[in-house]
C-alpha cells in the first residue's frame, strides 16, 4: 500500500516536472516571440513612418473627401446638445475678482483655479519643512511636490534652496527671485517671485506665495537661446513672430503671429468670431487654408448660406494647457465669441507621462524583465485610474477651469472637444506595431504601449466630460464620434487629409447646431443631408 503511495507521488512529481518544463519552454518561446517582433517592429518602422507621410502629404481629390465615411450627422439624441449646458458654474465670473482675503469660505480648488489664473501658488509649511497644503499654479505644484514628497532626484537651484531654508528661520516677510526650467518637453524658463512670511496667527506655520513674473521679463530672458533667424520662433513653443513666411514652408503666420489671415480688430459688427486654440493638432494642415479652423470657417458659412462667422487658428506647435493658460488674454484679445479648445496630447505624453512612469510601482522591476509581461500588463506601469483621475483634476483641468473663468469674466462662451485617437482593430497588427513605436520614440511613452496610451485617453476625456459639465463649459464628442484608424491618423493624434475632413465634420456639426440654439442663426439654410449622412 505504501508503496502504491510512494509510485503515485512519483509519478504525480514526475508529470508536475514535465508541465512545468513545458510551461517554462512555452514562457521562453513568447518572451523570444515578443522580444523579435518589437525589433521587427523598430526596423520596419521608418518604412511605415514614409507610408504615413505620403498620406499625409497628398491631395486628397474632393470626391474621396466626399466620401459617406468622412461626412457626419448629429445623432438626434445629441440635438440642442447646447442648451443642457449648466447655467450656474462652480465658479462664477465674479469669483476672479475676489481678493486673497475672500478665499476663507472657498473650497480648495476654487481657490486653486483662481490663483493660477493669476499666476501664483500658495503654500503653507510647518517650520520643519512640512508641506500642509498647496493652491495655485500646477506646474510649479507639481514640480514641487515631487521634490518635497521624496520622489524626484532633484537638487534644488541655490535660489530655490534659499526659499526652503527661509521656512525654518524667517520672522518677517522676505522676498527672493528665482526660477526654474523645465525637465520635459518643451523645456521653458520659468521665473518667480517669491515671498516667504510667518502666518500672523500661527508663528509656527509659514506661508509662501511664487508668483510667476515669466511674462513680465525681456523676451530674451524667457527663452533658453535665440531662435536662428530662419525660425517662425518668438519664444520656441510659445509664441511664433508677427507676419513671418518664409519661402517653400507650409507654415505662415497673421499680424497676431498665429498661422491664419489677418485678424480684423475690432471685430466687424455682426460677426462671430470663434477661436481655435491648441497645439499641433490644431494648427495642423499642408498649408493655412488646409488647417481644420480654416476648413470649419468655409463649411459654418456654406451650410448656414451668412459670411459672418469668422474662425481663427490660434493652435501653436507644442503648446499645453499650461502655456495655454497664461496665453489666455491673447486669445481674449482677438475679441472672441467663443473659444473653441481641442488639445490633450502634449499634457499628457510630455508632462504626465514622464510623472507618472517615476511613481513609485511595486510592477515597475518586474515587469522590466520581460517584454512579454510587459505587453500583457502593461497598463500597471502607471498608478490606478482613480489616481490619474485626481492628476488630471489637479492639472489640466485645473487649467482649462481657469481659461473658461477668464472668458466667462469677458462674456465669452468657451468649448473643449474630447480628444480622438485611432482606433485599431486586433488583426491590425502592422499599425499596432507603428503605433506602439511612434508612442515610444516621439511621445515620451518608455515602456508603454499604444493600447495602454487609448486607455488613458480615454480616461482623460470622462474626466474631462465630468469637469465640462460641473463647470458650464460646452463639451464637444469628438472622440466618440471619431471612429478610424491608419488612414485618418498619421501618428498617435495627427491627422490625413482624410482625417482632418473627419474631424472638421463633426466638430463643425456641433457648433452649427450650437450656433443655431443660441440665435446666432434663425435656421438652417441647407438640407440636412448635404452635410453628410455617414457617421452618427
Amino acid at each position: 500500500m505504501v508503496r502504491k503511495v510512494v509510485q503515485m507521488i512519483a509519478r504525480c512529481a514526475y508529470c508536475f516536472g514535465i508541465a512545468l518544463v513545458w510551461l517554462l519552454v512555452i514562457a521562453l518561446g513568447l518572451e523570444v516571440f515578443e522580444r523579435g517582433r518589437v525589433l521587427i517592429a523598430e526596423r520596419a518602422y521608418e518604412r511605415y513612418f514614409e507610408a504615413q507621410n505620403r498620406k499625409v502629404y497628398r491631395m486628397a481629390p474632393l470626391e474621396e473627401l466626399k466620401r459617406p465615411e468622412h461626412q457626419f450627422t448629429i445623432p438626434q439624441s445629441d440635438r440642442g446638445w447646447a442648451v443642457s449646458v449648466p447655467a450656474s458654474p462652480t465658479i462664477a465670473k465674479e469669483s476672479v475678482r475676489q481678493s486673497r482675503e475672500d478665499y476663507a469660505g472657498q473650497s480648495p480648488e476654487h481657490r486653486s483655479v483662481i490663483l493660477a489664473l493669476q499666476g501664483e501658488l500658495h503654500l503653507c509649511f510647518t517650520r520643519d519643512g512640512t508641506l500642509l497644503e498647496a493652491h495655485g499654479e500646477p506646474l510649479l505644484e507639481q514640480y514641487l511636490r515631487r521634490y518635497l514628497g521624496g520622489e524626484s532626484d532633484w537638487e534644488p537651484r541655490p535660489d530655490w534652496q534659499a526659499v526652503f531654508d527661509a521656512i525654518r528661520t524667517v520672522d518677517a516677510v522676505t522676498t527672493f527671485r528665482t526660477h526654474y526650467v523645465e525637465t520635459t518637453f518643451p523645456m521653458l524658463p520659468h521665473h518667480y517671485m517669491v515671498t516667504v512670511a510667518p502666518r500672523r496667527d500661527e508663528r509656527d506655520i509659514v506661508e509662501v506665495i511664487a508668483r510667476e513674473i515669466t511674462d513680465a521679463l525681456p523676451i530674451e530672458a524667457q527663452i533658453l537661446s535665440e531662435p536662428p533667424p530662419e525660425s517662425p520662433w518668438e519664444k520656441p513653443f510659445f509664441s511664433y513672430k508677427k507676419n513671418w513666411t518664409m519661402p517653400e514652408s507650409i507654415l505662415s503666420t497673421n499680424n497676431y503671429g498665429f498661422r491664419d489671415d489677418d485678424v480684423v480688430l475690432p471685430k466687424p459688427p455682426g460677426v462671430f468670431r470663434i477661436v481655435c486654440v491648441g497645439g499641433s493638432t490644431t494648427e495642423e494642415g499642408n498649408d493655412n487654408a488646409s488647417t481644420y479652423p480654416n476648413i470649419m470657417e468655409r463649411k459654418l458659412r456654406e451650410w448656414l448660406n451668412t459670411d459672418k462667422i469668422d474662425v481663427v487658428n490660434a493652435g501653436l506647435c507644442g503648446l499645453t494647457s499650461y502655456t495655454e493658460r497664461r496665453r489666455i488674454n491673447d486669445y481674449l484679445d482677438l475679441e472672441p465669441d467663443l473659444i473653441l479648445y481641442y488639445n490633450a496630447v502634449n499634457d499628457v505624453c510630455h508632462k504626465h507621462f514622464p510623472i507618472w512612469l517615476d511613481a513609485p510601482n511595486p510592477w515597475r522591476s518586474a515587469l522590466n524583465r520581460s517584454r512579454l509581461l510587459r505587453r500583457i500588463f502593461n497598463r500597471r506601469l502607471l498608478p490606478p485610474d482613480d489616481v490619474l483621475a485626481a492628476f488630471m483634476n489637479a492639472t489640466t483641468m485645473r487649467n482649462l477651469r481657469a481659461m473658461a473663468v477668464a472668458a466667462r469674466e469677458r462674456n465669452v462662451q468657451m468649448a473643449v472637444c474630447s480628444f480622438a485617437y485611432p482606433t485599431i482593430s486586433w488583426h491590425h497588427f502592422r499599425a499596432r506595431r507603428y503605433y506602439d513605436v511612434n508612442l515610444r520614440e516621439v511621445w515620451h511613452g518608455g515602456p508603454l504601449y499604444f493600447s495602454t496610451y487609448r486607455q488613458i485617453m480615454a480616461l482623460y476625456n470622462r474626466v474631462l466630460k465630468r469637469m465640462c459639465e460641473n463647470e458650464g463649459i460646452l463639451y464637444v464628442p469628438v472622440a466618440e464620434r471619431f471612429v478610424a484608424g491608419d488612414d485618418h491618423f498619421f501618428d498617435i493624434c495627427h491627422m490625413t487629409p482624410i482625417g482632418l475632413e473627419l474631424k472638421t465634420n463633426i466638430i463643425g456639426a456641433y457648433i452649427r447646431d450650437f450656433l443655431v440654439s443660441e440665435g446666432v442663426v434663425k435656421n438652417e439654410m441647407v438640407p440636412r443631408d448635404s452635410v453628410g449622412s455617414g457617421r452618427s
